[in-house]
């Protein structure tokens, strides 16, 4: 488990290696992205490094819009569900005190804009 203070690039890395190994396994998320990604999940995996970057560690490693790039994969509540699950289960496990609590509540509202983007329900 991560402390606050001793997150680097290295913790993120780990972090998104850990949680996609899981996505990747979903019964339900992996064949989505693993039709989209096929073999080129090292490629994805450098963006999701600079992404989560971004949010982790304030460096502004990623530009893009992730919105755009899964608007696209057909993605139902079930979908967000699962991935919010998992990367709640991965925080756990690898995160900490407020950087956890960041992790969490940047992947919850990730979600819910999704959701809301694609016309799907959100609850209240």
């Amino acid at each position: 488990m991560l402390k606050d203070h001793s997150i680097n690039k290295d913790d993120v890395k780990n972090f998104v290696d850990a949680f996609y190994s899981k996505v990747r396994a979903h019964e339900a998320l992996g064949p989505v992205f693993n039709e989209y990604i096929g073999n080129n999940w090292d490629n994805h995996h450098k963006k999701l490094y600079g992404f989560w970057e971004t949010y982790l560690l304030r460096n502004k490693a990623y530009t893009g819009d992730p919105f755009a790039v899964h608007s696209h994969l057909k993605l139902q509540n079930e979908h967000f569900d699962a991935w919010l699950h998992l990367f709640n289960l991965t925080v756990d496990e690898l995160l900490q005190g407020e950087i956890a609590r960041t992790a969490k509540r940047t992947g919850s509202l990730f979600v819910h804009s999704f959701k809301k983007r694609l016309g799907l329900t959100v609850p209240n």
